[in-house]
Formats: structure tokens, sequence, C-alpha cells
């Protein structure tokens, strides 16, 4: 396609509006995007983004408005027709296959039948790409033996491929490791000075100001502000976001210190072996991993996603049993107790995904926060459960814990996903267990919903409770966490206090370095 110049947007979205029965995500959105700029689109969760997106590459249609393309109006049917136009999008996870090329899966699906036919000229091509905007790839090379970020550079290079002169790209670094965003904010910033248009969406305010050139807000589905990103500061992102007396609340939050921690361990890891397959390929997901974890800490497990970090959590929490090594909750000995009897022992498990792996999504609020004590008095009598007494007992988890919902029979897939997240927070931690094993627990949810779970989390170890936090979120870590036990193709590559830092930790995650794993390894195993 022929771009237009920089006095005149590339893109222009004029009054668009979408809803979905009764809710309107988009409502009269006016947005230009120019060719050689980087635009970030922030927003809350649920602020209409995603929908904004998916109608520009042509995923959904608009309700109403116009799309405008080089000046002439635009109507997608499809991402095909989006792709044809030269609009494409880089998705938050990857569709690639793992056992092809960099040239094989550049043209899966899309290439012509000339393509398929001589793969070298399709190399030769992606070489002059590779060159042009600096991508540090092998069109040779099999996806399997990628890093994340040379993933994702891959996706970003079948886009140009395949002509593409408008990229979006959704949540782009929540994949990759600190050394990785790096490279990829310099990528992006070479392409917009060759003259492509980025829609840069992230909900990572320190990111976005890092890369971007000018930034809306989008809130409730209508857009706030379009701003100069050198003219304005996180904070006045923030309050844009969430409006200023939620922004002025959070802004107060801060983290106090840890309290003095237990003398002996809560938790204890020994040679833990379990197996699984992950992103490199290797079969053993958590390799020879130990650590121990003291009552008044929380001890962060980073890495970037598919480094054994699920399968590791899974583990302790009973989901799945380890091929080797021993776990000890305190002087018990769980390394193949069932999740009901590490519940017992004192265990707490907040699983990811939440709604499908840890809840009854067609179930009231009420019964969701009695699983694992339904049959206990006084909720079960006579063999018939006491719906009075379920209800009345289980009012206080939920104003304590800020559960939000018309009644407490709403069901469980109806919350959003902050009260949702707030649900099993609350369910796992009425009891106040002795350790809990909370994995990706603010994935997706808005400033205010992240921050209630943050206060959820320091609670615990306020208490004197131990906290094992999995996160792929690194400044929540070194926000939270005592330590931060970094894992990576299934193995541990260091426990480092947060003062460490980025650049140390950023290697970590790579598997570039080890760092000394000593200090959380005091005492032995009985």
């Amino acid at each position: 396609m022929t771009l237009a110049s920089n006095d005149s947007p590339l893109v222009q979205l004029r009054g668009i509006c979408k809803h979905f029965g009764n809710f309107w995500a988009n409502r009269n959105v006016d947005l230009d995007l120019y060719a050689g700029e980087i635009h970030a689109l922030v927003g809350e969760n649920g602020a209409g983004k995603s929908t904004l997106m998916k109608i520009l590459y042509g995923f959904y249609r608009a309700d109403g408005g116009e799309t405008r393309l080089a000046g002439k109006p635009v109507h997608f049917h499809s991402p095909r027709d989006a792709q044809a136009a030269g609009v494409g999008m880089v998705f938050q996870h990857f569709s690639l296959c793992p056992s092809l090329t960099v040239a094989e899966n550049t043209i899966v699906g899309q290439g012509s039948w000339l393509d398929q036919l001589n793969l070298k000229r399709v190399e030769a091509q992606l070489r002059t790409l590779i060159e042009r905007y600096h991508l540090q790839l092998d069109p040779k090379a099999r996806i399997k033996d990628l890093s994340m970020g040379e993933r994702q550079r891959v996706e970003i290079l079948k886009l140009l491929y395949r002509g593409a002169e408008v990229l979006i790209l959704d949540e782009p670094t929540s994949v990759l490791s600190p050394p990785e965003v790096d490279v990829l904010l310099q990528t992006l910033r070479q392409l917009a000075e060759q003259g492509k248009a980025l829609l840069f969406v992230s909900h990572k305010l320190n990111e976005v100001l890092r890369c971007s050139d000018r930034v809306s807000v989008l809130r409730r589905g209508e857009i706030v502000a379009h701003c100069n990103t050198s003219e304005i500061k996180q904070t006045e992102l923030s309050r844009l976001m969430v409006g200023s007396e939620v922004a002025d609340q959070l802004a107060t939050n801060t983290v106090a210190p840890a309290p003095q921690r237990s003398a002996q361990p809560i938790l204890r890891v020994q040679n833990l072996y379990v197996k699984g397959t992950l992103a490199h390929g290797t079969q053993m997901a958590v390799r020879d991993v130990s650590f121990e974890l003291h009552g008044g800490e929380v001890l962060g497990i980073a890495g970037v996603a598919g480094n054994g970090q699920r399968e590791l959590a899974e583990a302790l929490a009973g989901i799945i049993a380890p091929a080797a090594g021993q776990v000890w909750l305190r002087d018990a000995n769980l390394t193949h107790a069932t999740p009901n009897r590490r519940v017992r022992l004192g265990m707490a498990y907040v699983p990811e995904d939440p709604l499908h792996n840890g809840m009854a999504p067609n179930q009231g609020i009420a019964a969701n926060l009695i699983l694992r004590r339904h049959q206990r008095k006084p909720y079960a009598m006579a063999g018939c459960l006491n719906w009075r007494a379920i209800r009345r007992s289980t009012r206080e988890p939920v104003s304590l814990f800020d559960v939000r919902s018309p009644s407490p029979d709403s069901l469980a897939r109806h919350l959003s996903g902050g009260n949702l997240q707030k649900l099993v927070m609350a369910r796992e931690l009425w009891q106040e267990p002795d350790l809990l094993i909370a994995a990706h627990p603010t994935v997706g949810l808005d400033i205010a919903a992240t921050a209630a779970i943050h206060t959820e989390l320091l609670a615990q170890r306020d208490r004197g409770g131990a906290v094992l936090l999995v996160s792929e979120d690194l400044d929540e870590l070194l926000k939270l966490c005592d330590w931060i036990a970094v894992l990576y193709d299934g193995k541990l590559m260091g426990i480092v206090p947060p003062r460490a830092g980025k650049s140390v930790i950023g290697p970590l995650m790579a598997g570039q370095a080890t760092a000394e794993v000593q200090p959380k390894i005091e005492s032995a195993v009985p």
C-alpha cells in the first residue's frame, strides 16, 4: 500500500462504536495513527482496548463509525482483509509451529504456491528484511530452538514479509525477560524510523513511556485523552486510566518492611524433579530444584513463560506428582500427599486461570467459598447442605475481601476478573493457612484490583504466614518479594534479594548467568 505523508494519519478511526448486548465496549472512539510513530493505547482491564484492536484488524465489525486507511474508507470483513490492506497484528500468545523453520512459519497458510516450491527464494527475501530491520534471526533456524524474544521477532518478520505497514502489538512484553524487552523496544523504534505505524497496547506504563511517541487512554470504552508521551508522567496516566480518587488512594499504598521471619522454614523443597515439556524442548519441567520458605516471607518465582513455573506450583500443590525429590510443610512430608491433605495441614493454592482451574463456574459465590469444607459442620447437617449457615458464614470473607456482586448466589462465571481473583483469594486465606501458593494472581487485572490482591498477599506475610508468588511480572516481584528465585529451562538459576535489580535478574531469566542459591538453603530436610 502507499504510505500517506507524515502530515496525514495513515489510520483514522472516527466514531467507532461496538456493543455486546447492553454493554458498550467502544463508544464514539476517535484515534489517529501516523506512519513513523509508536502510538500507545492504555486503559484498565475491560476498558475496550482489545475490542478496538480487533475492529482495526478485521476480527470484529464496528456497529458504528468509520475506518480510513491512507485517507480512504475501508471495510474489513476478516483479518485476511486487514492483512491484504497492510494491517498486521502480533498477539500476546504466538502462533508458530515449533518443528518448522522461521522461513516455513512465514509462509504457512499465507504464502503462494511459488513460495512453497522455492523456499530458498523466501529465505533470501527474509534475510533482506532481517538486515533492514535489524531483527537478528536465521531463516533456517527451527522455532523450537529460539528464545521467546526471538519467536516474537519471527511474528514481526511474518507481518513484514506479508507487506504490513500498520503493526498492532498486544501486550508484546508480557512473555519476555528484561534483556529481551530492551531488544524489542529497540526493534519497534527501528520499525517506526523506517516508516511503519505501530499501535502498542500495554498495561506497563513505564514501558509505554519509554518507547511511544503518543499515547491514548481508554476508559470505560471511551477515549479520555490523547497525549504526547514526552509531556505526561506515569502518575498522570494512572489518574486518566482509573480516575483521580482511585489513583490517589493507590499512590499512598506502600509496601511496609516484612516482619521478622520464622526461625524454622514452613516450606522445604529438596532436589525436586517434575516431568513436563518446556518451551526449549526439555522433557523434565523442573530439574533438581531446592529452596526453603519461612513464615513472614514472600518468595517470588520469576521466569519467562514456559520455563517450569506452572509445573513447580502444581507439584507443590499436589495437582501433579513429582518424579523425584521431597516437599515438606513444616515437619510433614507432603511429597505424595493429596491436595486435600495439604489443605488440612495448612497449605492454600490460588491456581493460574482460577475460573477453569479453581472454581465451580456455574455455582454461586457462597458455594465456591465452602469448596473443600462443604462436608463439615455447620455447612452440612445429616447429609444435606445447610444453605442458611453457608450464606451466614460466608458474608464475612465476601465483605473482608471486597468481593462485589449482586448477591451471594451470583454465579462465579459472571464475576469480573478482579472479583473472581478476590473470591479465590478469600476462599484460600479465610482459614489463615501457613503457606499460600499464588500463581499469576494479578494477570489481566486492572490497577485497583491488582492493588487489592497485593494487599492480601502482604497481609498473609504480615501475620506470619509464608507466600510463594509465581509471576511473570518482574516489577510485581520486585515490589512484593523478600527473595526472588529465577527458573530457566526448569532449573533454579539463583535466589536473590529484590535489591539485586533487573540488571542481575534479567540475565538469570535469559539463562545467561547463575547466582548464589545458598541463602535460602539453610536447614536439611529430616
